[in-house]
């Protein structure tokens, strides 16, 4: 038995999520934001997992990019299976998920709902507004535990990396060579494309 405090509340609960296997749960519950969330069934807490916010208990075995929810992880795994049902109305491109599907939507309509309560600027993505902010406060979370040099973005810090390993990802489709970045790519493969 797992006992759990809420801080909003006069009692703790003590639940059955060591037994998520049985058939019968006393109290299903869920720790989310410090909140706690009662569920009707074994199968919805099965599905919901125990979260804590930042856990990441699903982990993608071909990228180890980590995922709080079982669902999400599905979903991402669409990615590398390069299974895309959701298409855009307006361009026909299509992506692996619903919320991918949104957020290039929002680059035909123009909306950018995430906006900068210090400079203005907007932005089609919270993670984008939030990585933004950073220039505010010249915070650079990522260190490289190599050299020591930070970066504001996780993917420039996987990028950085790949100057110490050597790995060279990305193979131009004209010549065979090989980047250590996308960018670095594109900007290759136009040397190909007559002007």
């Amino acid at each position: 038995m797992i006992k759990i405090s809420n801080p909003g509340a006069s009692e703790s609960l003590t639940d059955g999520l060591a037994h998520v296997g049985h058939s019968r749960l006393k109290q299903n519950v869920c720790i989310s934001s410090m909140l706690l969330t009662k569920f009707q069934s074994e199968r919805n807490l099965k599905q919901y997992s125990v979260v804590i916010p930042g856990q990441k208990l699903f982990t993608c075995k071909v990228c180890q990019k980590g995922y709080s929810h079982e669902r999400s992880l599905k979903s991402h795994m669409r990615v590398h299976e390069n299974i895309k049902p959701y298409e855009c109305k307006f361009c026909g491109k299509p992506f692996p998920s619903n919320s991918a599907l949104k957020r290039h939507v929002l680059s035909h309509t123009g909306e950018k709902p995430f906006t900068c309560d210090i400079c203005g600027k907007a932005f089609t993505r919270n993670c984008n507004l939030k990585t933004h902010m950073l220039t505010h406060t010249g915070e650079k979370p990522y260190s490289c535990p190599r050299c020591g040099k930070s970066f504001r973005r996780k993917s420039n810090l996987k990028t950085h990396e790949r100057i110490h390993t050597g790995e060279k990802p990305y193979q131009c489709e004209f010549c065979g060579w090989n980047f250590s970045a996308k960018s670095i790519l594109k900007k290759h493969t136009k040397t190909h494309k007559p002007k």
